[in-house]
This record gives structure tokens, sequence and C-alpha cells, in this order.
């Protein structure tokens, strides 16, 4: 089915051939005249696999559920900050999935959607028929486009410019403006990084703003202050990897003065950044990382008044298959799997067991029929000592030393150390004998 099926009529969504963007009706919305609503999301990763496990299903059991919050608060727009696919040439599943999804939010619940690409899209592929899907109320910005409009909405005798800044490196936007890596028509500001980049989309959209308008931004990146999944600042997620190497990607929260509301995508913890009340990531609709395992997933819908104030309410995703990390000894976490009401949660196990396992993974599937990874500590060395150095430059019964503390977890035993020695020189010296 075609997304403009059945939407050809363009008073279906309140347009006016003046508008550069969509309209939606408001009284479809039954809303005041003080409150413009927006359902902001991201960070969808459609087609996305975990460990190797697919996660298609899991995409969209959250998907009808972001539909029935659709429904259920009807706002006027719903945005979209990036990583719609998780890769740059989906799959055709996560691409018919996309399409169901935009399609029922669309033409079923008459809601138009503003959607940009992140660094996970390819934003050629995302941007196909952007032009002609924007007459049916589906904006798509892709690639980063200098001279696009903002997208003005009526708010019911107000208005409001979103401003889709799709993800872009800076030598892409440079090349969009004609500059160099200083721009001279920002006082000789640098183009080198992210910050600037965005900073000068920015400047390009907010001085097409009329006078009076609300602006939200909506973009895609690192911005400075932001948690990543573990909190720490210490551990990504994959999907949340860094966009460069060093600094040059994390964008000063100043980059969105000018604005009332910035709706960001890239982490994927709902949160506010750097303590401002108007900068937010809505985070991810599911968890997609271990580092996530336990973190809440919503959708933000966001309230913004006609004086520019923001209020947020987060619209709770509950997955049909959590991840959850375990611990304990193989056979207790076996039985435990047997009788725990969420045995089907995707796991990640930590096996404090000292010897050695035979076929852990299948074993620990007669608990948790969805495990999808086995650490094992004592395996791994531990801190990382037995990992690092030059084996070659060491003695043969230390390296067997190392490979019994591997496996027991205790230093290779005095008694057997004297009984390993002499039979681990006779073996190296047999071998060089048949050379």
């Amino acid at each position: 089915m075609s997304l403009c099926d059945g939407v050809a009529d363009w008073r279906r969504f309140g347009l006016t051939p003046s508008l550069l963007g969509l309209r939606h009706a408001t009284e479809a919305n039954h809303m005041s005249d003080k409150h413009f609503r927006i359902l902001h999301t991201a960070d969808w990763h459609i087609g996305k696999t975990l460990l190797g496990l697919p996660l298609l299903d899991d995409q969209r059991h959250v998907l009808q559920q972001l539909l029935a919050h659709i429904e259920a608060h009807r706002p006027n727009v719903v945005v979209i900050a990036g990583d719609i696919y998780d890769r740059s040439v989906p799959a055709a599943d996560a691409v018919q999935l996309l399409d169901e999804t935009l399609t029922a939010i669309v033409q079923r619940l008459q809601t138009p959607v503003v959607l940009i690409a992140g660094n996970h899209d390819g934003p050629e592929r995302l941007g196909f028929g952007a032009a002609l899907l924007g007459g049916c109320g589906l904006t798509v910005r892709g690639p980063v486009d200098l001279r696009a409009a903002p997208v003005r909405l009526d708010a019911g005798g107000w208005w409001v410019s979103l401003c889709p800044m799709p993800y872009a490196e800076p030598t892409t936007v440079r090349a969009q403006a004609g500059v160099g890596e200083a721009d001279p028509a920002a006082g000789g500001a640098t183009v080198r990084d992210h910050a600037a980049a965005l900073a000068l989309q920015a400047r390009h959209l907010l001085d097409q703003v009329p006078p009076g308008d609300r602006t939200v931004a909506i973009a895609h990146g690192f911005v400075q202050g932001g948690r990543v999944a573990n909190n720490s600042g210490d551990e990504y997620s994959e999907s949340e990897r860094p966009l460069a190497v060093g600094g040059t990607a994390v964008i000063d929260p100043q980059a969105f003065e000018g604005f009332d509301y910035a709706a960001l995508g890239h982490l994927h913890q709902p949160q506010w950044v750097a303590g401002s009340r108007r900068i937010r990531y809505s985070g991810s609709l599911l968890q997609y990382s271990f580092a996530e395992a336990d973190q809440p997933r919503s959708a933000s819908l966001v309230a913004l008044s006609s004086d520019g104030s923001v209020d947020v309410t987060e619209l709770s995703m509950v997955p049909v298959r959590p991840l959850r990390k375990i611990e304990g000894l193989l056979a207790d976490l076996v039985e435990q799997g047997k009788r725990d009401p969420h045995r089907d949660d995707l796991v990640w196990a930590t096996l404090t067991d000292a010897g050695v396992l035979l076929d852990p993974m299948g074993q620990l599937r007669q608990g948790y029929p969805n495990a999808l990874h086995i650490a094992r500590p004592q395996l791994e060395g531990g801190s990382g000592e037995l990992l690092r150095g030059d084996h070659r430059q060491r003695q043969p019964i230390d390296v067997l030393g190392d490979f019994w503390v591997a496996v027991h977890g205790v230093p290779l035993p005095d008694p057997a150390r004297v009984v390993a020695a002499p039979l681990v020189d006779k073996l190296i010296a047999d071998a060089r004998g048949a050379r």
C-alpha cells in the first residue's frame, strides 16, 4: 500500500498551498490554542540484530505501542530524530516495517510526520521520494540541504517552525555551503567539526523563521552533557557508538540557542541535557545493547506552549523480551530459569563456575531459551593481565600457569608445578627432535 493512498486531497491534513511544510488540522486534535503537542521519538534502528538475533518482531511490538500512544494522545506532529534504520542499506523486511508504521501514522491516524537521517541511515536511500511524500503528510530530510525551509505548522492562532537538521559529516555540510573549513558568512568561524556543521544548518533554518514563530530543532548527534548507556560516559551501547575519533563530534548545547525545544536522537536513554529543560533525547524504543539492560524506554510527549514553555510526559514502551543480566553457577541458573516467569527475556549470563564446562550455552538455554551470551571472567583473564605482554618471552611453565589461572581461577599449585615443569621441558625437547 502506498503512503499516499487515500490522502491525495491535501485538505485532509489542513494543508494550504502557501505552506512549505505541513499543518495538522487542529480541530481533529481537540487541542487548546495554548499547547502544541509533539510526539518526539528517535533511534528506532529497524532491522537491528543483537548478537545474531533478529529484533524485527520485538521492534514491531513496540511500534504498535507507539501507534497506540499516538491514537490516545493525538499529537499535532510526530518527530523522529534519526537512526530510523540500523544500517545504511536496510533489509527488505525492515523497509516494509517502516512503510507499515509510517502509513499507519500518516494515513490511518492522520498525523503528519517529520523525520531526519541519523548516522546509521543512508541519507539518500532514506530520502527517496521525499518531495512526493511531503504532499502526503510525511516530511523526510535525508541528505543535508541548506536550501530547505523549516516546516511550519499552525497551532491554532500561533505557529510552530520545525527545523530538521539531518546528521552529516562536516565535509558534507561544507560542500553544501560552498565554503572551506572557514565559513566567511560566519565571520570566519571554522566549519571543521560536527558542532560547527550543525550550527551552520541551524543558522540557515533560523534565518527563514517568521517573527513570532515558536521554534523546534530536530537533530542527531552527541551533545555535551549527554549520558551514554551506563551513565558514566565509559560504556557506549554499540548503537550509540562515538561519531568520530576524539572530541570533534561533541556538540555544545549552545548550538540550540534560539530554539524553544531541541528534539534529539543518538543517545538511547530518555534525558534532558546539561540541566536544560528544552534540550532532550527521547531515547530509543528498545534496549539495543546489554549496556542498556534494565533501563526503561519511552517516547516523549512534548507540550509546547504559545509562550515557548515546554512540558514533557514520558510514554512508556514495554518490550516483549527485555534485556537482562544474570550471574551465578551454571547449574543454579538453569534451575532458576525453569522457575522464572520471565525466562524468555534476552539474557547475558556471567558464570562463576571455576572448572571446565561442557556446552554451557546449551545447558543454560534449558532454563533461559533466549540466552545470547555467556561471560566467564576467569577465562578472560579477569583484569586482562593474561592478554597483555609478549608470551614468546616467557617460560613455557609460566604460560601453563596462565592457562591454569584462566580455567580454575587460582594459581597453579606448587606440587603441580614441580610435576609439570619436567614434563613440559620433555615435550618441547621431543618436538624439537622430531623436526
